[in-house]
């Protein structure tokens, strides 16, 4: 029924409360395991004060981003590997978490997608939305949620 399994993962312990779950799916139905990350783009306004040509200093950013993404889902799948899963990693940068989680699912084709999710409140909800929400709303794919709580 799944062949491969997408697990967005961020690199917060409420992220990884996602990861029996996807494991358990991927065994069960012997599918792929995607772990991915997404690289979340901010906008920067050109300075005459900015000794750097605009859009430089985003790409040293996204840069130490990916490194820091990459050495953390290495380390992630190597752990689910040594278990016995088919298991690879995918980073993507895009300026929104939910539409870019939701790209990544449409281009490793995800059967489905393994994701927690957790209340924010007031200006924290304003600023960031509600991805898994969002994710929800426009996912090509079944979206499993893992309740959590910051406790």
């Amino acid at each position: 029924m799944f062949r491969t399994i997408l697990l967005p993962l961020d690199g917060s312990r409420l992220a990884e409360e996602s990861i029996p779950y996807a494991e358990s799916l991927a065994r069960q139905y012997d599918a792929d395991l995607v772990l991915g990350w997404v690289i979340q783009l901010r906008t920067t306004a050109a300075s005459e004060f900015d000794p750097l040509p605009h859009g430089v200093a985003a790409l040293f950013d996204t840069t130490i981003d990916r490194e820091r993404a990459q050495t953390y889902l290495g380390a992630i799948k190597e752990r689910l590997a040594g278990r016995g899963l088919r298991v690879s990693t995918r980073i993507a940068e895009g300026y929104s978490i939910a539409d870019t989680i939701v790209a990544m699912s449409k281009e490793i084709k995800a059967d489905l997608i393994v994701k927690t999710t957790y209340a924010r409140l007031g200006l924290s909800r304003w600023l960031h939305g509600n991805v898994a929400a969002e994710v929800l709303q426009r996912a090509p794919c079944p979206l499993f949620l893992v309740r959590v709580t910051d406790s």
